[in-house]
């Protein structure tokens, strides 16, 4: 099973989509990160990516991955290629393409580089839950790697009459649930549909009561399989936690965006006076820069990874911190790129375009 993996150190922090601590010493279900130099002030961000020498090869894909974040690019349907799911049965070929088994390949590094730049710039998790060591203590037994959304303290989950995890159908153990990680619309339990406008707490909830009539019973999550069920098609979260080869994102789906820009309304979670704004760039040198990514191997089934220190943002008057940033004195944070992988840029032609498939285009024009 390829991952695209993070490992976050000093109280780690992660989200279904939105964040939250599961450091034993903690308890914070609704827990929010920040981008790098966040503090609690309204302020204009600049996060600066750069590219050790050992990882030279990955600058152009680390370019294009920077442009989708900074342009906020929605795609639906955006996922091209295996876009595998944990819950389903191998497919063995992608559509169009027999033959070629899922598990050979090289990893689209815009891909991995999305993906990996929600860790290290957002502090995003991933949407499913596919870390059961990283539950909170509190889950006996934990929930296994699987498509059912990112929750917090449920015993377990079932998919529902529709048999398919991360739908609007589960049902948490014990239901209604008890605090739930992800963040929806309250009525609109659709990650694929474009939020609102303004995006904070007047627009967005964890409070499960808050869902649609039933069969809603769970925030629903954007992995490929729901995308499909919900009349989508292959539509997934870039925050998605099973990584696939021969596969690329076009895009994010809304719920992607409307993460991160949740966290830009601030300690208060109200669109006003605390906002922020920011922009990831490129920079050619390392010194001052935010993030540095790096060539570093690592276990063969990951294809990258991503490591930051936090530190909380506490608020007066309130018991617990829930707001996080990333520690601006301990930088660059670390993105590491597994050399060890096969990566788009030794592979042009790694649709086999050479033998006729196309499948993995956007679009083919006719010959003049």
């Amino acid at each position: 099973v390829e991952l695209l993996a993070t490992t976050l150190i000093a109280a780690p922090a992660f989200a279904g989509v939105y964040d939250y601590s599961t450091d034993p010493g903690e308890d914070v279900p609704g827990r929010i990160n920040h981008v790098h130099g966040y503090s609690g002030a309204a302020t204009t961000l600049t996060v600066n990516v750069c590219v050790d020498a050992s990882a030279a090869d990955f600058v152009p894909y680390v370019l294009q991955a920077i442009a989708l974040w900074n342009n906020k690019t929605i795609a639906v349907p955006n996922c091209v290629g295996f876009c595998n799911v944990i819950d389903e049965p191998p497919v063995g070929s992608p559509p169009g393409n027999p033959g070629v088994p899922e598990a050979t390949g090289p990893v689209d590094a815009t891909y991995a580089l999305l993906h990996e730049l929600g860790h290290c710039a957002f502090g995003l998790d991933h949407t499913n839950n596919e870390h059961p060591d990283r539950e909170h203590p509190v889950q006996v037994p934990p929930p296994v790697p699987s498509d059912y959304t990112n929750s917090y303290d449920e015993t377990s989950i079932g998919p529902g009459a529709d048999g398919i995890p991360g739908t609007v159908d589960d049902l948490p153990v014990p239901l209604p649930g008890t605090r739930v990680s992800h963040w929806f619309r309250p009525q609109v339990n659709d990650p694929y549909l474009p939020g609102p406008a303004l995006v904070d707490n007047t627009t967005y909830t964890r409070v499960v009561q808050q869902l649609p009539p039933a069969p809603h019973h769970w925030p629903a999550s954007g992995n490929r399989r729901v995308g499909v069920a919900m009349g989508y098609g292959n539509a997934q979260s870039v925050m998605y936690g099973e990584g696939s080869r021969r596969t690329t994102l076009t895009g994010f789906i809304p719920d992607d965006g409307n993460t991160v820009a949740y966290a830009e309304a601030g300690l208060d979670e109200v669109i006003g006076a605390d906002d922020y704004t920011w922009t990831l760039a490129y920079s050619a040198s390392c010194t001052g820069a935010q993030i540095e990514i790096q060539a570093v191997s690592q276990a063969p089934s990951v294809f990258a990874s991503c490591a930051n220190l936090y530190v909380g943002l506490p608020i007066a008057g309130e018991p617990t911190v829930r707001h996080y940033a990333v520690d601006s004195s301990v930088i660059p944070s670390s993105l590491w790129v597994n050399p060890d992988v096969e990566w788009t840029f030794n592979f042009i032609l790694w649709d086999d375009f050479e033998i006729g498939n196309t499948s993995y285009w956007t679009q083919t024009v006719p010959a003049p």
